[in-house]
């Protein structure tokens, strides 16, 4: 069985749909980028951690997938602060603890 398949048999639809909303939010705007990284810093204690940018998954590899969510649980936290700081503008799909 491939990994896509088992994602598929996992249910993992509703959470992929919901990352692909989130990191195309932001890949569709430098300005919201720009804030995200903000946020990225604001958040963590260590001054020194990298900001790596999102990445948007493609359906010809699963890899691209797995990148999507390491990138995303990266900035998991930031992208939660963005969307507390900027409620007006993201009206999207939101992160939750249990995602």
């Amino acid at each position: 069985m491939s990994i896509l398949q088992g994602l598929k048999a996992a249910d993992a639809s509703p959470l992929l749909a919901k990352c692909q909303h989130i990191v195309g939010y932001f890949k569709h705007s430098a300005a919201n980028t720009t804030e995200l990284k903000a946020s990225h810093i604001r958040v963590k204690e260590d001054s020194s951690a990298p900001f790596h940018k999102l990445q948007q998954d493609v359906s010809t590899g699963w890899n691209s997938t797995y990148l999507m969510m390491a990138r995303l649980l990266e900035v998991k936290d930031a992208v939660k602060q963005y969307h507390t700081d900027h409620p007006r503008n993201y009206s999207g799909l939101k992160l939750l603890d249990a995602d």
